[in-house]
């Protein structure tokens, strides 16, 4: 896999049997042995990619056009859900909608974090507003609120609430400021909470 990547970003085209065939040289041997070497993505994505390059590689086997360089259409690559399915590995789909009731919340929200964060981690945390640069934002990057549920917001701030966490505010603090909540897989029984702001 490594070998075919690298040669299709180089050559920009599937390469042929022979091109693949070539001994890599020593340089070429202590990158791509640094490449293997790499761990996954951490946190939460990483089991989800090792999932997805499990799910390529059994495409790429299965699919004998791949062994020509030439295909004469591009395959369609879809998962095979009896690969790995969600219903057994919940934790390669990390993210969800929100769902309160799935939310373990735990302490006060008072952890002082700069006190452990240094060089330019420190000041949003020292001194939030710092954020706020009043630069123009690409809204394209921004969460979308497309999806939202009303109900299920109205249950979270039910959650907040119960922990002592709820303030309410006549707007935010600066116009369009908002923020999306929703779960990140913890377990099969609770999820953390995730909050993406634009």
């Amino acid at each position: 896999m490594t070998i075919f990547t690298l040669n299709f970003v180089y050559l920009g085209r599937f390469p042929t049997l022979e091109e693949l065939g070539r001994r890599p040289s020593c340089s070429q041997s202590r990158v791509i042995a640094w490449l293997r070497s790499l761990p996954l993505a951490p946190g939460r994505s990483g089991p989800e990619l090792g999932a997805s390059l499990f799910q390529l590689e059994a495409f790429i086997a299965k699919c004998p056009d791949l062994k020509d360089s030439y295909l004469e259409k591009p395959r369609e690559f879809k998962d095979d859900q009896s690969l790995l399915p969600s219903d057994a590995y919940p934790q390669l789909a990390p993210y969800r909608s929100l769902d309160a009731s799935r939310l373990r919340l735990v302490g006060e929200g008072k952890w002082p974090m700069q006190k452990f964060l240094r060089g330019s981690l420190w000041l949003p945390f020292q001194e939030p507003a710092f954020l706020r640069h009043g630069l123009e934002v690409d809204e394209t990057c921004a969460p979308s609120f497309a999806q939202e549920s009303c109900e299920e917001n109205a249950k979270l701030l039910k959650v907040w609430d119960a922990c002592g966490l709820l303030d309410l505010f006549p707007s935010p603090v600066e116009p369009g400021l908002f923020c999306r909540v929703f779960n990140a897989f913890k377990t099969t029984e609770v999820d953390r909470q995730i909050g993406d702001r634009i």
